[in-house]
């Protein structure tokens, strides 16, 4: 699992009221609360293929009223691999 301190958007997400964050022993373990649903937040790191990437990157860059006919277009699953040029967090 990712560590929240190691992504782009980390700070930000700590910053939300509805998000506390938990340390465990001594300070070497994080836990991410959901704090109206006291639900755990998971954290999780994938990579893609440099043509699973764009393809995916077309989607989250498209508009909210395009976004149906990017996931169309790719006609493909977008599978994540082990070795991967693209991250997404």
């Amino acid at each position: 699992m990712a560590k929240i301190n190691h992504l782009d958007m980390g700070a930000e997400v700590l910053a939300l009221d509805d998000v506390q964050e938990k340390k465990g022993f001594m300070g070497l373990t994080i836990k991410l609360i959901y704090k109206p649903t006291n639900s755990a937040i998971k954290i999780k790191e994938k990579e893609y293929s440099a043509e699973d990437g764009k393809k995916l990157i077309n989607i989250l860059n498209s508009t909210p009223s395009e976004v149906e006919s990017s996931i169309l277009k790719s006609a493909t699953i977008i599978q994540y691999t082990i070795k991967g040029r693209f991250m997404s967090r």
